[in-house]
């Protein structure tokens, strides 16, 4: 392949090469030194695009807002800790069930399921057991 033209160049960069063109020039500049030369020139010549001004400038911190922060601070952790002292957590205790325990309570409900216990709302009544599988 020759080398790449500044019109190709130029037309890689804008992105108007189609992807077989873009796969064939790249293709090349990773062989050819003097085209991945003119390449990253020419890509260095490409005007860029300042940041609006109100992105480039860093709030300055004021006492005000520090203030505020260190006062969110404290509220939280007051908060944090009348949560832990007031005795809200005391059901974490009594969470834990052991398994076994958990899988008696399981088969104690399904053996005492009863299907006369269902209703049927489109009828308006219990479900007949005889039509249960």
């Amino acid at each position: 392949m020759n080398c790449l033209t500044f019109e190709q160049l130029d037309t890689l960069l804008c992105g108007m090469a189609s992807v077989q063109e873009q796969m064939d020039w790249l293709a090349h500049t990773s062989d050819c030194n003097a085209c991945a030369e003119a390449l990253a020139l020419r890509t260095a010549q490409l005007p860029s695009v300042k940041a609006p001004p109100i992105v480039l400038a860093k709030p300055k911190p004021t006492q005000e807002s520090l203030a505020h922060y260190t006062l969110r601070v404290i509220a939280a952790m007051a908060a944090a800790l009348i949560l832990l002292f007031s005795g809200a957590f005391q059901f974490l205790g009594e969470l834990p069930e052991t398994l076994p325990e958990i899988q008696a309570n399981i088969q104690t409900a399904i053996t005492e399921f009863s299907f006369t216990d269902l209703f049927d709302f489109t009828q308006g009544g219990p479900i007949d057991a005889s039509e249960t599988p």
